[in-house]
């Protein structure tokens, strides 16, 4: 499976084509749950072959597009690699299969282009981030969801100072290692220099951390640069302020958790980061409301979904905020610039909420997916506009 980032979401919302299948579905991570994700894969992938035959598609050919899903319906390990959501899309020989962060509800569409709504919290970071666990006895990258917290496997990244310090040492480096019995902050193992003392030493001491440091960052910032999520340090000093100092990832936030996490597992790494993301999450929320009031006085807002998705199709929505308990099927001829809303959905029939978020990140607008309760307009979707 792919991996969801802000590259492969602009791909997806540029493919247009007679027949674009999406398939969302909540997963199961463990336990006996597990088997249920396929027997769901496979009443999706049911639901899905009537659709393409309701789009005119012979039953022999729906069922043969659908072969490479069906093969993952007994895939043992496919589902025990899966996180809280699946996305499926498929066009033509395309397929694209993303494991998600965040559940998502279950969801079939056949359309002219795929529907990618629930992905936009998941590309935006909205209710998640990183967490960096650093210190010189143990380096980890975690990923933070709303409910759970995983240990992310980073390509070169270290997992200590020992570990690379045959690398970026000379001829002295035996003067610098950890030592038993641990005697450290929460039990760490500290590394100790034995030199001659003085500024020299120091210095020396203080160069061995930086290389130490450079080394994580350019893994991190090679591994979370695709997805652009925030990163939260977790660290002591000096290394908290070496690695601010030698960053190059935009998303780094300002805070940074003071303290030694080398033996605080996921759960209660979960729990200490929680309550900042959090704030993080409203925090930007309530700025894009902000923004919303603050045109709605000046007149340039609008819920009204036929102008919404006119305006989209122009390039005149500066932020569309839509709500992810909706969906609104019907038709929108892009030539003519007209929509029909179905009250139930027919064949040819798409999520015109999704058409407007489609068509407004396209044109580089901004798009964000809230709950009802956080809706500015008593309405599915609502926009400010750029005039």
């Amino acid at each position: 499976m792919e991996r969801l980032t802000f590259e492969s979401f602009r791909i997806l919302i540029s493919v247009e084509a007679d027949t674009c299948l999406s398939l969302m579905m909540p997963t199961r991570q463990a336990g006996r749950d597990v088997r249920e994700n396929g027997i769901h894969f496979k009443n999706l992938i049911d639901e899905a072959e009537q659709l393409l035959i309701g789009h005119g598609l012979r039953p022999p050919a729906a069922r043969e597009a659908m072969k490479p899903l069906a093969a993952r319906v007994d895939d043992t390990d496919f589902w025990r690699h899966q996180r809280q959501g699946l996305a499926v899309y498929m066009a033509g020989d395309d397929l694209r299969m993303y494991t998600l962060p965040r559940a998502v509800e279950p969801l079939a569409v056949v359309a002219r282009r795929f529907h990618v709504t629930p992905l936009i919290p998941v590309v935006d970071h909205e209710d998640d981030a990183y967490v960096l666990a650093l210190s010189q006895n143990s380096v980890r990258l975690l990923h933070c969801g709303a409910d759970t917290a995983e240990a992310i496997e980073v390509a070169d990244m270290p997992q200590s100072f020992e570990a690379i310090a045959q690398y970026i040492d000379d001829e002295s480096h035996a003067h610098w290692h950890t030592h038993a019995p641990p005697d450290g902050p929460g039990g760490q193992r500290a590394a100790t220099f034995h030199g001659h003392g003085g500024a020299a030493d120091e210095r020396q001491r203080k160069r061995w951390l930086t290389d130490f440091v450079h080394h994580v960052e350019s893994a991190v910032t090679g591994y979370l640069t695709p997805e652009r999520a925030p990163l939260l340090l977790a660290a002591t000093e000096p290394l908290a302020g070496l690695y601010r100092q030698v960053n190059r990832y935009d998303n780094l936030l300002n805070q940074t958790v003071t303290g030694n996490f080398d033996h605080a597992d996921a759960p209660a790494m979960h729990q200490m980061a929680r309550p900042i993301l959090r704030r993080l999450s409203d925090q930007m929320r309530n700025q894009v409301l902000a923004r919303h009031r603050q045109a709605a006085g000046q007149s340039k807002t609008t819920d009204k979904l036929p102008r919404i998705l006119r305006a989209a199709a122009n390039g005149q929505i500066d932020t569309l905020i839509v709500d992810e308990s909706m969906h609104c099927w019907g038709q929108w001829d892009p030539i003519q610039r007209r929509v029909q809303v179905s009250p139930e959905p027919t064949a040819g029939d798409e999520d015109l909420l999704n058409v407007a978020s489609v068509l407004t990140a396209q044109r580089q607008g901004h798009v964000h997916v809230v709950d009802h309760e956080h809706m500015p307009a008593d309405s599915a979707a609502s926009a400010v506009l750029l005039y």
